[in-house]
């Protein structure tokens, strides 16, 4: 879930009561004018924050997700000790994704290399980013996240994740047991290496990247093209981390 604004505390209490083992919303300052600004809806940071406070006594386990833009950059220091102070997961990402039908207007908030390289380190070491000490990177898995989840719509369709739009199977259809372990389209997106992708053997940065290949679906066409958005958080560290 990433819109914590549409719960109510009735809402709250009976998730709670379906044990439900975490949430995750999205917070973009820790500023509402920033917040508000960014979601066009006027309140919408109080709603957020008297929620979280709400799933909090409720007992349920809550991930904040910080997306970095140039009009909150400045206030990952913040919303990270509020959420530390309250127990909660922080996760911080400056990658601003098109929208699934291809719509790169969001585009338009990402921050330009200068921007990022001034946040990368503070990013990196909030969601536990280690340089690849492995002998050959090539041969390391693009994206173990598959191995252990999937991702299902309202509608029932299953994906391997949620930024990855490849049907696997609808669970109104089919069962999750089947589809977990008998997709081959599954099979092979969760053994994808960095091999798969032509790019990532002549890429003076692949050492700095954490390739996604549902990045590279959604913004460059293919999942075994290079991904762009990947490939400039990778520059940055390059940058960054070589001084």
């Amino acid at each position: 879930m990433s819109n914590i604004s549409l719960l109510t505390e009735t809402s709250i209490q009976e998730l709670s009561a379906l044990s439900v083992m975490s949430i995750s919303c999205t917070l973009f300052s820790h500023d509402s004018n920033v917040h508000d600004a960014l979601t066009r809806r006027k309140g919408s940071h109080d709603t957020v924050m008297q929620n979280l406070q709400l799933l909090k006594l409720a007992g349920i386990r809550v991930i904040v997700k910080m997306v970095v833009l140039k009009t909150n950059a400045h206030d990952i220091s913040s919303l990270h000790t509020y959420c530390t102070s309250n127990g909660f997961t922080f996760q911080v990402d400056a990658s601003v994704f098109s929208k699934l039908n291809g719509d790169n207007t969001p585009h338009e908030f990402s921050l330009s290399g200068v921007e990022l390289d001034n946040v990368i380190i503070e990013c990196d070491r909030i969601i536990g980013y280690e340089l690849y000490a492995g002998q050959c990177k090539l041969e390391a898995l693009v994206c173990e996240q598959m191995r252990i989840s999937l991702s299902i719509n309202p509608n029932g369709d299953v994906n391997p994740c949620n930024r990855m739009p490849i049907s696997l199977g609808n669970i109104f259809s089919d069962s999750l047991n089947n589809i977990w372990n008998n997709s081959d389209v599954l099979g092979k997106l969760s053994n994808a290496t960095y091999n798969d992708c032509s790019e990532c053997a002549s890429c003076d940065v692949i050492k700095y990247c954490v390739r996604c290949p549902g990045n590279a679906l959604v913004e460059d066409g293919c999942i075994d093209y290079c991904s762009t958005l990947s490939k400039k958080i990778a520059q940055s560290r390059a940058r960054v981390y070589a001084i």
